[in-house]
């Protein structure tokens, strides 16, 4: 019976619903991505995204188990090869980074940027992060200085940052581009303040 085709209705209804739920997650998506041009991207937001892509090729291997290979076993076994592709390409993409990224591309385009956002991003993206400096007006420049200045201070005077247990690489990076312009940042470190915000700690990075 796991080897048995399914019957034409079955087919026809499997279909049916398939396309109505790509339709509708092409809507969602279409929506999220106009959400992203107007108010930037976020790590939820990304890996929403980044999760409709995947459900889609997971409908695609459904598709093609109902209409050429009906086995079981051989379905869930690409749907675990699609999980474990999805997974490596998260971290290839190294997402906190890329948000950073995408996010600074679009102030170029817009002027429009939310700093203290930059700043609660993990260490992948510091260095991304640091360049705005650069591009941001005296205001966002002393938001953004003050965040990194102070997480500067974290990851120097943790001492759960110190032991050789908690070493990462993407921290111990991020520590030496905050620290070759310590300076400039330190200078912002008790000079701004959000109204209402409470001290940024430095984010754990897995």
């Amino acid at each position: 019976k796991d080897d048995a085709p399914h019957s034409p209705l079955f087919r026809l209804f499997s279909t049916a619903l398939i396309i109505e739920t790509m339709l509708i997650m092409a809507s969602a998506f279409m929506r999220l991505l106009l959400y992203e041009q107007a108010y930037g991207l976020t790590t939820l937001r990304l890996y929403a995204h980044a999760f409709m892509v995947w459900l889609a090729a997971v409908f695609l291997v459904l598709s093609y188990k109902i209409f050429v290979d009906a086995r079981e076993r051989t379905f869930a076994f690409r749907i675990f090869v699609l999980a474990i592709a999805f997974l490596a390409a998260m971290n290839v993409l190294n997402p906190d980074a890329y948000i950073a990224r995408r996010n600074i591309e679009r102030f170029a385009a817009t002027g429009k940027l939310d700093a203290h956002y930059l700043a609660l991003l993990s260490d992948d993206a510091i260095f991304e992060s640091i360049t705005a400096l650069a591009l941001l007006d005296e205001n966002a420049r002393a938001g953004l200085a003050r965040d990194m200045s102070r997480r500067l201070s974290a990851l120097r005077d943790d001492p759960f940052f110190s032991r050789w247990q908690s070493f990462h690489l993407a921290r111990n990076a991020a520590r030496r581009i905050l620290e070759a312009r310590s300076e400039e940042l330190e200078a912002y470190k008790e000079s701004f303040s959000y109204p209402g915000d409470p001290l940024p700690q430095a984010p754990m990075t897995p």
